[in-house]
């Protein structure tokens, strides 16, 4: 039995097809609309990553700067300590200087006033030296040391005059105090009494 071909009439396949145009028309409505959510969606996605990259971005140079000043600051601050310690080390040098009299603007006679020095005559001593220099008019500084640890010396005597090494003297007692300063004062070396002279930096032997 042969099948037998249906006959459409022209008006059904007209209406058949427009319902086709349309569905095709709504299709590509449709996948229109979705194209242009999603170039919204990405450009909304692409904006909001730049500005947190660059929020990021912001904030390390802010913690970059942060860091640079706060590192200025600990440097300025050791810088500032180390100027300090060094001001106070220079201060303290200077005052030990002073008071070794390590350079001298005069006369200076240094006399171990000790107990082994006062045991074997240094106040006799001093009392003539304060003499002999009030006598001749010499401008000059009196300076009591302690024992230096040479006590069979006492009593002892220290000369410097300035520009000159200081030089020291054993067995001064009263007797040839005056002797050894006259000496001294002209520049010269009474080597009987002579025991040692200091190094100082500068001066002339």
């Amino acid at each position: 039995m042969k099948n037998k071909q249906r006959h459409v009439p022209e008006n059904k396949k007209t209406h058949a097809n427009e319902k086709i145009y349309q569905t095709e028309k709504n299709s590509k409505k449709v996948n229109k609309m979705a194209d242009e959510m999603t170039d919204e969606m990405t450009d909304e996605m692409t904006d909001e990553m730049t500005n947190e990259m660059a929020d990021k971005e912001e904030s390390g140079k802010e913690m970059s700067t942060g860091e640079l000043n706060s590192s200025k600051e600990t440097l300025n601050a050791e810088e500032k300590m180390e100027n300090k310690l060094n001001e106070k080390s220079a201060s303290v040098d200077h005052r030990r200087d002073e008071l070794r009299r390590k350079d001298v603007t005069k006369v200076t006679v240094f006399v171990g006033a000790g107990t082994c020095g006062l045991g074997a005559g240094a106040k006799e001593t001093l009392s003539v030296v304060r003499a002999y220099l009030s006598e001749k008019g010499v401008d000059a500084d009196i300076v009591e040391t302690g024992c230096i640890g040479l006590c069979s010396a006492e009593p002892l005597m220290d000369v410097q005059i300035p520009g000159k090494r200081r030089l020291s003297f054993q067995h001064v007692t009263h007797k040839v105090a005056p002797a050894i300063l006259d000496s001294v004062l002209k520049g010269e070396v009474p080597e009987q009494h002579v025991l040692f002279q200091f190094e100082t930096e500068g001066g002339e032997p």
